[in-house]
């Protein structure tokens, strides 16, 4: 299998995932295919992913167990990018709250950061993806930023999609929390924030300009390929069909159905 020849140029070829590669453990047509035939060009592969939900280490095997093996330094998550914001802000931040699920209270776990759910002492609140959330949870949240902790999200994303049909996302929990406080999120880590661009590029050893980037949303994937001077298009699996009728406008290098169409 060969590519198209408008794809040819680019060294860098970066995916999202949910909704791209795989719609929760179903792989989506052609991404097999299309990874091996890059890699047997020797064109540079990454992924970025707004998912909180696993750790590195767990997207890895994700990543194995559909067949694709990736190295570390291929991957970036919003967590990562949380991470490397919280460090940023070093030696101010040590208790922080986490409403999220076990990959993202792990992760900022093991990068030296103490987990608390005492509204007096925490320093900062991450929010991601919980399907777990509670009342609780908000309440907590609510306190700990009245009381002068630092409001962070991990990304914007208010669905996602599985292969049963579509789920309330990161945005609607950092939602619920903005509408309590009245107050929006000091910043918000995952696309379209080209923080993870910036990550993910420094370990490939490329510049933007020589990269493509292929997601499902114009909201965060291609307004992040825009915002971190890549070159955006967009697939019409996981939100990519309604996201091309709502914004038949953007500026998209391609609009491909599956990830086969990038093969002649």
């Amino acid at each position: 299998m060969e590519l198209q020849s408008d794809f040819l140029q680019f060294k860098g070829f970066i995916f999202d995932c949910d909704g791209v590669i795989w719609e929760g453990k179903k792989l989506l047509p052609g991404a097999i295919s299309l990874i091996k035939t890059l890699e047997s060009l020797e064109k540079s592969i990454g992924f970025v992913t707004n998912n909180s939900t696993l750790s590195t280490a767990n997207y890895l095997k994700k990543f194995s167990d559909l067949g694709l093996f990736i190295d570390k330094n291929q991957l970036v998550t919003s967590t990562q990018a949380v991470i490397h914001y919280l460090n940023s802000l070093n030696p101010s931040i040590l208790n922080i709250y986490v409403i999220g699920e076990a990959g993202l209270i792990d992760s900022i776990h093991s990068a030296g950061y103490n987990i608390s759910e005492d509204p007096k002492i925490i320093d900062a609140v991450v929010v991601g993806m919980d399907r777990q959330f509670t009342y609780n949870k908000l309440r907590i949240g609510l306190r700990s930023i009245l009381n002068g902790a630092r409001f962070i999200g991990t990304n914007p994303d208010p669905q996602f999609p599985t292969e049963d049909g579509f789920s309330p996302g990161a945005g609607s929990m950092i939602g619920a929390l903005a509408r309590a406080l009245e107050q929006e999120p000091e910043e918000i880590l995952g696309k379209p924030n080209p923080l993870m661009a910036e990550i993910l590029l420094k370990q490939l050893n490329l510049p933007p300009k020589s990269c493509v980037m292929i997601g499902d949303r114009v909201s965060t994937d291609l307004k992040f390929a825009l915002n971190a001077k890549m070159t955006p298009v967009l697939v019409k699996t996981g939100f990519g069909k309604g996201e091309f009728n709502k914004n038949k406008n953007f500026p998209y290098y391609k609009v491909i159905d599956t990830l086969e169409q990038i093969f002649r």
